[in-house]
Order: structure tokens, then C-alpha cells, then sequence
């Protein structure tokens, strides 16, 4: 939520939108271990209809039809398959995304590139180190993107920091803190070039 508020001290209207129900995966989970029947209880089939109630109504009330993202890890999974629908992508204007688990689209019997054909709105990417070469500068994520025309920015500039870092990230050390800070500032800068709608 701390991401939000500084979205919203640039004056844009921003939420975090509850798409996991009462089944996050838990910092305590041996992650690899539940992982893969995690994703089958989180499918585009189940998070499609919470998208559309929690994030498309929500919006829409306020008399918002379009919009940025920013995602992080599984989000930016969830942010392809937004942008990439057919029924969806026409209300996203940009979509931001730190640290990328799109690597979870193989738990769905397709590889992560298989996301990509669809996709046609500005993306900046914001990996880490640790993150898949799919996400990486001149992956094929920016490959296929910019192939087609559409805009993708790969930030080279957190090839130190590990997955997670601007949500999970221990920001009482300085390079994780000034990391997060530096992410934060290219998103707004993302945003602002690609969203002209505010509060």
C-alpha cells in the first residue's frame, strides 16, 4: 500500500485491489512446494471475474474507464493476461511491472511467451537479477513487444537486488532502499508519459 500512497502524492487516483481472496501465498510457505497447486486455485478463469468486480466496477464508479498497473511478481502475470484480453485491454493505458513471475504461465501448460502476442500496451519492466531472461533487456518479452511497434522499456538498473525487492525488500539497507526509491521514480515517470488522466 505504501506503493499506492506514493501514486496517489502524485495525484493519481491509486488502490490495491484484493485478487488472491483469503489464499495469498504466506512469507512462511516453502514457496516451491506450493506453488504449483497455488497457481490452479488462482487460474485467468478466477481472477478474470475478480478483476472485472474488484478493479473494472471499482473504477468505473469513480468514473475511471482507463487506466495504468503496476504489478509485482505474480501481478505482472496477471497484467499480461489483463492487457491481453480481449474484453480488458482496452481500458489499460500502461502497465508497470516489478520483478515479473510470468514464468507462472507454465503451471497453465504454456510458456511464458505465449502472453505476449496479445499484449499492445506500453510496459515498462522492472527485473531483478534473479528474474527469467524472458523479462530481462532484450528478452523476448521486449523482443516481441517492440516488434509489433508497441513500447518496452527492460530496466537494467536492479540487476543487483533479488525478486521481491520493491514489496518485499529490506529497505533498512541503503542499495535496497535507494533500489526501491529508483523503481518508484521510473514508474511515476512511466505513468505520467502514458496516463493523462489524474485525480
Amino acid at each position: 500500500r505504501a506503493v499506492a500512497d506514493t501514486f496517489s502524492e502524485q495525484g493519481y487516483y491509486a488502490f490495491v485491489p484484493n485478487l488472491l481472496g483469503d489464499d495469498p501465498v504466506k512469507p512462511t510457505d516453502d514457496v516451491p512446494s506450493v506453488l504449483g497447486s497455488w497457481t490452479q486455485r488462482h487460474g485467468w478463469d478466477v481472477v478474470k471475474p475478480l478483476f472485472q468486480k474488484g478493479v473494472i466496477a471499482h473504477l468505473e464508479s469513480h468514473k475511471i474507464t482507463r487506466f495504468a498497473t503496476y504489478g509485482f511478481c505474480w501481478g505482472v502475470w496477471v497484467q499480461f493476461k489483463v492487457s491481453g484480453d480481449d474484453d480488458l485491454k482496452k481500458h489499460v493505458t500502461a502497465q508497470i511491472g516489478a520483478h515479473p513471475s510470468v514464468q507462472i504461465n507454465k503451471f497453465y501448460g504454456a510458456e511464458p511467451e505465449a502472453l505476449l502476442p496479445a499484449i499492445d500496451a506500453p510496459t515498462l519492466l522492472q527485473p531483478a537479477g534473479t528474474d527469467v531472461a524472458t523479462v530481462q533487456v532484450d528478452g523476448s518479452a521486449q523482443r516481441e513487444l517492440q516488434s509489433r511497434g508497441v513500447v518496452c522499456e527492460v530496466s537494467n538498473d536492479f540487476q543487483e537486488q533479488q525478486h521481491g525487492f520493491v514489496v518485499r525488500g529490506n529497505v533498512s539497507v541503503e542499495a535496497v532502499c535507494k533500489a526501491v526509491e529508483k523503481a518508484l521514480q521510473q514508474a511515476i515517470a512511466f505513468a505520467n508519459k502514458h496516463t493523462t488522466a489524474k485525480n
